[in-house]
């Protein structure tokens, strides 16, 4: 019980405790900010996702009003609005297959009515293309009417889902459920334009006077549009909207609702008293676009505000996540530091110098004495166990220096003769030789090739030594400028091959003037040229081909040289081994022949790369860097 109530348990209790409170409330905030992030990121993928389809909407309907024109007009479709009709579906099917595939699985029903609705709209669209070759005497009669109503059921499915996206956001932000809205009144005066417009470019291009019917459904039209926009400049006029709507709304009011709709109101009252209009169906339909487009602004832009306002609440929420996360495991890892740091400051402390005095009194030494710099009473007791430790260590310091000196004499000499010994045997071993070949010549002895088989391992003994210095010690590059071709062919010419070996020069790097170390380099070509020959030497005496061929060329920036032999090639599971050091195939030879080409080429700055085929032969490429390179002048 006295132990549960120490001060070493409370203190680690109450700040345990302390930090656990911090931790779940930073715990609890980062919960609710992962929440916030997630519906500010759905609220942007889901504002996206409407403005496709609302991008869509507004390309299917001006197609259908461009078509529907040249549906109705006498002659076969001209050449601009065709190519009008092309830019309108490439933007209407772009934006719907984004919006698409921004919905990946999202299996909302409106999906399945679209893709049935578009589908019955492809039908129609493709009928329309056929008849607008045709003059308007051979079309179908009923094809303008079909057209116009697949459309408004592809444009209602899209709305529709549009709309069921846009419910689910405008409840999460007063300010997007405001931008909805005005989207909203932005299509509606967008549709009943539409409507409107092309009512309208039937009536001129019929030639003939408005029905009464007529007349009311433009006025019905009218109605929903003066309505709608009248809420648009009141949310203008009553708002503090951002200026890039009220501009949308400025530039819609000057070219459609004052421009536009005057030049309408006068084709109206031609049409209306049975006069011809004063431009043709087409000139309508240009002179609207931008009108059109202008409402149509208004509410793109509300589609842009909401989507940057929702790309701001996402980044804001993601900033609120991460600072509570960081919080969390901030605070976690305070307490875990302030609980440690209780314990091992007043708990642990004297429990560690009672340890350390008795490993000290049981003659351990090595140890560290703990809170020897704390200026406290346990660092005065860890001060004083100090100076008795150092003390008995310096005693056995003491007398372990004397026994490592006495070793280190002795092992020095031993080390002195055994280099003695190892030096002498070589020249026991030529001494030897040279007097049995004076003993074999007197006594007329025939010791000749056992003398030369030690002679040769003597040799080789030497050469390997020699070959593991070289590879070992890496010399400076003594550099030189020389027509690497030229130089390379003198090197060939030196060489000396094998009975039945064939030597092509391949040189196609003529007058390239190369920077190199001629010394270094010739042991990659000797090394090279060697390795070729040995290998087609060994090889069955029915072959007959037995070729080295050694080719070079400029490739773009990078001089190279390579050697390729017909030999038996290199098994692939030993082809990545042969650039490591004291790897071989062959039964002679240190295997540092490959590895000094790379460590020479390497040092040039250059690369080498080995290929092979077994039964077909091996290929060494040696690359060089341009900077060692230059065109000799002509």
């Amino acid at each position: 019980m006295k132990k549960f109530l120490s001060i070493s348990v409370l203190l680690q209790a109450g700040t345990g405790l302390m930090a656990l409170v911090l931790v779940g409330i930073f715990a609890n905030l980062a919960e609710r900010a992962f929440e916030r992030r997630e519906v500010a990121e759905q609220v942007l993928r889901t504002t996206s996702i409407s403005r496709d389809m609302f991008m869509a909407m507004q390309a299917i309907r001006i197609e259908r009003d461009t078509a529907n024109t040249a549906l109705e007009t006498p002659d076969t479709i001209d050449a601009g609005s065709r190519g009008e009709i092309a830019a309108l579906r490439s933007r209407s099917e772009a934006a719907l297959d984004s919006a698409f595939v921004k919905l990946g699985k999202d299996q909302r029903a409106g999906l399945s009515d679209i893709r049935t609705r578009h589908d019955d709209f492809l039908r129609v669209r493709n009928e329309v293309d056929a008849a607008l070759q045709l003059p308007k005497d051979k079309r179908r009669a009923d094809l303008s009417g079909e057209w116009i109503n697949s459309v408004g059921k592809l444009v209602d499915a899209i709305n529709t889902l549009s709309d069921s996206l846009s419910s689910d956001i405008v409840m999460s932000d007063s300010f997007i459920t405001e931008m909805m809205k005005i989207k909203q009144l932005g299509w509606v005066v967008r549709d009943s334009a539409g409507s409107d417009r092309l009512l309208v470019g039937v009536a001129i291009a019929n030639g003939e006077a408005l029905t009464v019917n007529q007349q009311q459904q433009l006025a019905t039209l009218n109605g929903r549009i003066e309505t709608a926009w009248k809420a648009i400049q009141d949310d203008t006029r009553m708002l503090s909207l951002p200026a890039s709507l009220v501009q949308a709304v400025a530039d819609a009011n000057k070219l459609y609702f004052t421009n536009l709709r005057a030049k309408r109101k006068a084709i109206i009252d031609d049409l209306t008293a049975g006069r011809a209009a004063p431009v043709s169906g087409r000139r309508w339909v240009e002179m609207s676009n931008l009108p059109l487009e202008t409402v149509m602004s208004v509410a793109n832009t509300a589609f842009d505000l909401s989507e940057d306002h929702a790309a701001q609440q996402a980044g804001a929420a993601a900033r609120n996540l991460y600072m509570a996360i960081f919080l969390t495991v901030m605070f976690f890892g305070l307490g875990i530091y302030t609980t440690l740091f209780v314990s091992r400051r007043v708990a642990r402390p004297m429990a560690r110098i009672i340890e350390t005095m008795r490993a000290v009194a049981a003659g351990n030494l090595t140890g560290e004495i703990p809170f020897a710099r704390r200026h406290d009473e346990v660092g005065d007791l860890a001060r004083a166990l100090r100076v008795f430790r150092d003390n008995a260590r310096e005693k056995h310091r003491m007398e372990e220096e004397l026994l490592r000196k006495e070793r280190l004499s002795a092992l020095g000499q031993l080390t002195a003769t055994v280099a003695h010994e190892l030096r002498n045997p070589l020249s026991a071993i030529r001494n030897t030789i040279f007097m049995m070949k004076d003993t074999a010549a007197s006594s007329g002895l025939n010791f000749n090739r056992p003398i030369e088989r030690i002679e040769r391992s003597i040799s080789r003994c030497d050469r390997i030594i020699g070959e593991l210095l070289e590879y070992t010690r890496i010399r400076d590059l003594k550099m030189s400028s020389a027509v690497f071709d030229k130089w390379i062919d003198d090197v060939l010419k030196e060489q000396k091959f094998p009975d039945g070996i064939t030597v092509t020069r391949n040189l196609g790097a003529p007058g390239q003037v190369i920077s190199f170390d001629p010394d270094r380099m010739r042991q990659i070509v000797i090394n090279l040229v060697d390795n070729a020959a040995q290998a087609m030497v060994s090889m069955d005496a029915s072959i007959t081909e037995r070729r080295v061929t050694v080719s070079t060329v400029m490739i773009g920036s990078v001089f190279e040289f390579t050697i390729a032999d017909t030999g038996p090639g290199i098994p692939p599971e030993n082809l990545p081994k042969v650039f490591e050091p004291l790897f071989s195939t062959k039964s002679f030879g240190t295997g540092l022949g490959l590895p000094m080409v790379r460590q020479i080429a390497e040092q040039h700055g250059g690369k080498v790369e080995i290929t092979s085929t077994v039964g077909r032969g091996t290929t060494v490429h040696v690359s060089l860097p341009v900077r060692g390179v230059q065109e000799l002048a002509a």
